[in-house]
């Protein structure tokens, strides 16, 4: 579970076969014959070991940083697009909020998110407030000057799902049921015909308010 790994859990979750990763050879280097009961005790005991081993053992990168922005920010990608679509009914941005604690200890990178409504973009306020029928949020990236890089400015457009204007009458009356459209959990895993479609309308028009204007 990345950096919430804990020796208990992991020997709890092995017995069971709740397996969250796999063992893949290094992409480096000549992989090494592999020891499948080296690896079954590591795996057991949580030890797992590191980038210069010949084996890596890779699980979901959401246990660590959901959003997939941060490997990005390490290689200075100018202008990020990311859904923040991690189940959020309360609208807290946890998600968001590891990725900008994470970001400014790790890199000494500042986000920083734009306090206003501007254009076709809102803000965190409003948004929590449910104020705004616009579907982004924008921030800027503040890179600090390394060894080889100069500091650069950077962009995040976030597109955060919640109920917009004009979703058209099937998604609107579909939002009226769950409380929690479009936040609902992955714990549902088998979506129907309808509740597809009610969560494809939303992601449509937020990728239709992005313009080419926003990405330099």
């Amino acid at each position: 579970m990345g950096s919430r790994t804990s020796p208990g859990l992991a020997f709890l979750l092995f017995l069971i076969g709740g397996r969250l990763g796999y063992w893949s050879p290094n992409l480096v280097k000549s992989p090494a014959p592999k020891d499948p009961l080296a690896a079954l005790f590591a795996e057991m005991f949580a030890r797992f070991p590191g980038k210069n081993s010949q084996y890596w053992y890779l699980s979901d990168g959401g246990h660590f940083e959901n959003t997939a922005v941060y490997p990005l920010l390490k290689r200075r990608v100018k202008t990020i697009v990311v859904a923040d679509c991690g189940a959020d009914p309360e609208f807290i941005f946890d998600d968001l909020d590891n990725l900008v604690r994470k970001a400014r200890i790790d890199y000494g990178i500042s986000i920083l998110f734009s306090p206003a409504i501007t254009g076709r973009r809102t803000s965190v306020a409003q948004l929590k407030k449910g104020e705004t029928d616009l579907p982004l949020i924008e921030a800027r990236i503040h890179s600090p000057k390394t060894a080889t890089e100069k500091a650069r400015p950077g962009k995040l457009i976030i597109v955060k799902p919640h109920r917009l204007a004009n979703m058209g009458l099937d998604t609107t009356c579909y939002a009226s049921h769950p409380p929690d459209f479009p936040q609902q959990t992955t714990g549902d895993q088998f979506f129907d015909e309808e509740q597809w479609e009610a969560y494809h309308q939303p992601g449509l028009q937020a990728g239709k308010a992005i313009t080419k204007e926003m990405l330099p």
